[in-house]
């Protein structure tokens, strides 16, 4: 009898498929119950005490993201003028690690939107004034300058959709989301923020 062995490989594809999605779906499910602990930050050895305790449950990539906002969110409170970690610690502490994440994320797609935005503006004014005739020395300068901006300005699309599709992915269940620059859940010390209006789209 001829083995079917197109019908056996595709039902070992199938069964991988299955597998694969199941594993996928176990994860976000892991991650999602991670991103409700509360983040323990009264001082600064507790804030140490609780990154020990779960820093094997959260993982290399939960980890990273927390590190990541937390420095965010100190950059907001040096900027505020507060120097030391307390207000940075009070913006954190007793929040879910949901909440952290897209508090210093959020503050970080910001800045990177900012610096996008300015970027591309500088580059358009720059490349409307061209240099003047016969300056051979500003043109190849200029040049230059201009491709690492442009390598900088592919380099900020890339962060901001990273970002994104992040902060996304760690939305609640149930679709509803914390605005990262509603006032209630920033650092006392800073400002609220209006939205940027009339600026171009890094993603376009």
């Amino acid at each position: 009898m001829t083995q079917p062995w197109g019908g056996a490989r595709a039902r070992l594809a199938f069964r991988g498929l299955i597998l694969a999605a199941a594993l996928a779906a176990a994860q976000s499910c892991g991650e999602r119950e991670l991103l409700t602990l509360k983040v323990s930050a009264a001082s600064p050895a507790a804030l140490v005490a609780w990154k020990a305790r779960a820093r094997d449950r959260m993982g290399a990539r939960l980890v990273g993201d927390f590190d990541d906002a937390v420095l965010e969110i100190r950059l907001r409170t040096l900027v505020a003028g507060r120097p030391d970690d307390d207000a940075a610690r009070a913006a954190i502490n007793g929040r879910s690690l949901r909440q952290v994440l897209q508090l210093g994320l959020g503050y970080k797609l910001r800045r990177l939107e900012s610096e996008w935005s300015t970027l591309d503006r500088s580059l358009r004014t720059g490349s409307q004034r061209g240099s003047m005739p016969g300056d051979r020395g500003t043109a190849l300068g200029g040049s230059d300058l201009h491709a690492r901006q442009q390598a900088r300005l592919v380099e900020l699309k890339a962060g901001i959709g990273a970002i994104q599709s992040r902060l996304q992915a760690i939305r609640e269940p149930d679709g509803r989301d914390y605005d990262p620059w509603d006032p209630a859940l920033a650092p006392t010390p800073v400002p609220a923020e209006p939205p940027a209006i009339g600026l171009p789209a890094p993603g376009s």
